[in-house]
């Protein structure tokens, strides 16, 4: 049993399956189908050897489609694998966070793409949830990299344009217009684009 610092709520990592020429594929031609897949495969696992070492709240791992990798991943990891619906990038989270929701204080949804997410990064987000509604680990290209949740929201999903860097000042036009209380973490980089790689590989 493992002893959790908010055991009655929950992480979200969402995750793709390591697929060659579906994943990182924005990170070609630098690296080839194959290099950006095992990238993939190493951003994922990174954060789950986060995740399982700091012991914050249980984890939940969002994946979207059937994959043996899964099952590799439970033999190493705690986790419960739960599968994404079909749709955009705001259904699979909306649906998510609402599912989890119903049996947890609050929850937190990041993705693997964020290697530089700790510990005391992930303990800062379930505290300011204590006092806030939504809490933003922003991205440095105007995404963002965490967003945690201390009751649904539906429209923090809603009329955003994903994979932009208006994603975070639509959110947050929401919920200033909801009148929706939140907080912002410090900026963090994540590792998507080729000029990225020499954060990772530092």
């Amino acid at each position: 049993m493992v002893d959790y610092l908010y055991p009655n709520s929950k992480i979200l990592l969402f995750a793709k399956p390591p697929v060659a020429g579906l994943v990182k594929t924005r990170m070609q031609p630098v690296l080839s189908a194959e290099q950006s897949a095992q990238l993939h495969k190493e951003l994922l696992e990174h954060t789950l050897m986060t995740l399982e070492a700091a012991k914050i709240a249980p984890l939940q791992l969002m994946v979207a489609g059937e994959h043996p990798y899964w099952d590799e991943l439970k033999s190493r990891f705690t986790f419960d694998c739960v599968r994404q619906v079909e749709g955009d990038l705001g259904r699979r989270m909306s649906v998510a966070a609402n599912n989890a929701l119903q049996s947890s204080d609050s929850i937190v949804l990041i993705g693997a793409d964020c290697p530089f997410i700790d510990k005391g990064y992930l303990k800062a987000a379930f505290s300011n949830l204590m006092a806030d509604d939504v809490v933003f680990g922003p991205a440095n290209d105007g995404g963002y990299v965490l967003l945690g949740l201390a009751k649904p929201i539906a429209e923090v999903f809603q009329t955003i344009e994903w994979g932009t860097s208006r994603v975070l000042a639509q959110s947050i036009e929401q919920l200033n217009r909801l009148r929706q209380s939140f907080f912002c973490l410090p900026s963090l980089a994540d590792i998507d684009r080729p000029e990225d790689l020499k954060l990772w590989r530092r």
